[in-house]
């Protein structure tokens, strides 16, 4: 596919190339050059030239100050009577006027007396005429701009008319052909670089395509002067050459953006610059332009800055750069047709008939390179989006993503220490019961398996009651729930039940609602996103004291007030001191619907509690005794009948349950 599309571009130079006929006219060929005399001028008017057809107002010493070479050229043609023929000229670039078989066909190049310094504008016409005779005589008249005694007599063609008119229309149609593809080119880099601005390598190329483009409108075409009369030959000129050093410039700066490794360098900012400097002596005074040569001067440059292009391409293409084969292809044909040029003595850098077409090889190649590399770009960063997707779902198994999501930065490699937020959740702390014990009588494998199965467990009820694991830690698991405390409930009772009919195994589970400081901490080369609060630390107590007590669902007052527990579904453990703690902490049993409790054990033990709360002690002690009877195996019962005792001996005078 791409190989057809470079090939496009090819065959229509070849195409191009066969338009040309085999009566085209040289000045050195057939005809008769006169230098600086108007042959039919002065013998129609008693040899008294008319200088105010080539610049009115002005002199023959004005006309030689502005160094134009001024003449008359002729030749004899063989044809046949009667028949229509076509003379078709590109025009002399000046003033001139064509005489067919003696008749005034053509006239060209008249300037008004408010133009005396400017140069005339550039003709290319079609003079229709059918010969009287076999021979047609043609004259031309013609005053030129002069350079190093160089004519920019460029071509005449004639034949039978309906020839030359379709080598005409063809000849048109591939210029403006090209020159649109061109212009159209631009936009289209224009609208790449505005889709996205971080890629400047579509702004320079746009910027090279559209400086080519005009170009090579303006040389190809004089409707410009047309839309804008006051638009001369020289201001054409002064831009072509100025727009030929803006191109180099433009592909200058599109590969240093392409390819920074090789062409961002100090030659190639040396280049750029001097590029872009040169390109304003073009505007100086036509006669301060040709004095101190400064056409040469352009020239010179623009070979040195495409050898250096090209050996920097080179480079690319030994280091497999993509597309650099592509590129180095297309630049050195380009400048190939600059060198050939230079070498073939006429007066602008690109050939005329195909610069468009060599530059149009050039976009052609470096549109396929910008939309190979605009989709290996979108590729990359789809990728990298898959690959990030795939990072957070990797390091949600390791990294409370949740907590990060509260912080609202996603993105895992800005995450700093010390970020954090407050807010009131449901903390959870889970751990299997006597788990030391249990590991000596396992193997490594199946310690493994069992832990796994039962975070396995946790996890999953955890997260279909709406919660998330903030962190394992050996034997236990630390969950957060930021709705209302009935799931987190809901889940330690549902983990209870899968826990004991899969693995058998006892668990304990405690439950504390309270703020929580939600964020990051470490250091630099490591962050931790974690809870931090009072929370936290008050479940680690109770998971203590619920280890010593064998209870499995212990949960503070502040859980079981903003839950729908019922009385029936909780035992109260009363107003109890933990280890760690100055202040009594209010704890509740969680009774799971498939553990029995003996409801006249429950209401003496809770008598007891509110016994306690009444600071009545001796009763307390009854109901505690009542209780054990009921329950011989309730840890805390004991626990409670043995700490009164102590607290009777002592005659202190409140009682106090630390555990």
């Amino acid at each position: 596919m791409i190989k057809n599309i470079i090939l496009l571009p090819i065959i229509t130079l070849f195409l191009t190339s066969c338009n040309l006929n085999h009566n085209l006219i040289e000045i050195d060929g057939k005809w008769d050059l006169y230098k600086n005399k108007f042959i039919k001028t002065e013998k129609i008017e008693n040899n008294k030239p008319d200088y105010n057809l080539y610049l009115s107002g002005s002199s023959i010493d004005k006309l030689q100050d502005y160094e134009y070479l001024y003449g008359t050229v002729s030749t004899e043609i063989d044809v046949t009577v009667g028949e229509n023929y076509t003379l078709y000229t590109s025009g002399f670039f000046s003033s001139s006027r064509i005489w067919i078989d003696d008749v005034l066909v053509g006239q060209f190049g008249e300037v008004s007396d408010s133009m005396k310094d400017s140069t005339p504008v550039i003709k290319r016409a079609l003079m229709n005429f059918v010969p009287k005779s076999d021979k047609a005589h043609i004259v031309i008249e013609f005053s030129n701009f002069h350079f190093k005694n160089k004519w920019l007599f460029k071509w005449m063609l004639y034949g039978k008319s309906e020839d030359v008119i379709d080598i005409y229309i063809k000849s048109q149609s591939k210029d403006y052909f090209t020159t649109g593809l061109l212009l159209i080119c631009s936009v289209l880099f224009i609208l790449m670089f505005l889709i996205n601005i971080k890629n400047k390598y579509n702004l320079y190329f746009s910027l090279f395509t559209l400086s080519y483009g005009i170009r090579s409108y303006l040389i190809k075409n004089t409707t410009i002067q047309d839309i804008i009369p006051w638009v001369t030959w020289a201001m054409e000129f002064q831009f072509n050459k100025a727009s030929e050093l803006w191109a180099l410039t433009f592909i200058l700066l599109f590969f240093t953006s392409l390819y920074p490794l090789e062409f961002k360098t100090r030659f190639s900012l040396f280049f750029t610059i001097i590029s872009l400097a040169s390109s304003f002596l073009a505007f100086l005074p036509l006669n301060i332009f040709n004095k101190f040569n400064i056409l040469t001067i352009m020239h010179i440059e623009v070979l040195i800055a495409g050898t250096y292009i090209i050996s920097k391409l080179v480079r690319t293409v030994k280091k497999r750069r993509k597309y650099s084969l592509l590129a180095l292809t297309s630049i050195v044909l380009f400048f190939l047709s600059i060198v050939f040029d230079i070498v073939s003595n006429t007066l602008f850098i690109a050939f005329d008939y195909y610069s468009a077409q060599f530059v149009f090889i050039v976009v052609i190649t470096m549109f396929i390179m910008i939309g190979q590399k605009r989709v290996e770009s979108t590729n990359f960063i789809k990728d990298k989006e898959r690959i990030n997707a795939n990072t957070r779902v990797l390091f949600s198994k390791f990294v409370p993503i949740t907590i990060l999501k509260k912080l609202g930065n996603m993105k895992l490699e800005d995450r700093d220490a010390g970020e954090f937020i407050v807010e009131p959740v449901t903390m959870v702390y889970i751990d299997i019961r006597d788990f030391t014990k249990l590991s000596e009588s396992l193997t490594p494998k199946e310690n493994f398996t069992m832990i796994n199965d039962f975070y396995d467990i946790v996890g999953n009820e955890v997260v279909n009651f709406g919660g998330y694991i903030e962190s394992y830690g050996g034997d236990g698991v630390r969950a957060i729930f930021e709705c209302p405390p009935d799931y987190a409930v809901k889940a330690t009772l549902k983990i209870s039940d899968k826990v004991a009919s899969t693995t058998g195994i006892r668990i304990g589970m405690s439950l504390h609602f309270g703020r929580v400081v939600l964020g990051t901490i470490g250091s630099k080369n490591r962050v931790q996103a974690t809870a931090v609060s009072e929370v936290t630390r008050v479940l680690g107590y109770m998971d203590s004291f619920n280890s010593k007590m064998g209870i499995e669902i212990l949960i503070t007052k502040s859980v079981y007030a903003l839950s729908s527990l019922k009385k029936e579904d909780i035992l109260t453990l009363g107003d109890i001191i933990l280890k760690g703690e100055d202040e009594p902490i209010t704890l509740y049993q969680v009774i799971p619907k498939t553990y029995i409790l003996d409801p006249l054990f429950k209401e003496a033990f809770e008598n007891g509690v509110k016994s306690i709360a009444l600071k009545n002690y001796p009763k307390a002690y009854g109901y505690f005794s009542l209780a054990a009877n009921y329950n011989n195996s309730h840890i805390l019962t004991k626990y409670y009948l043995k700490e009164l005792e102590i607290f009777f001996k002592l005659r202190c005078i409140t009682f106090n349950l630390k555990v």
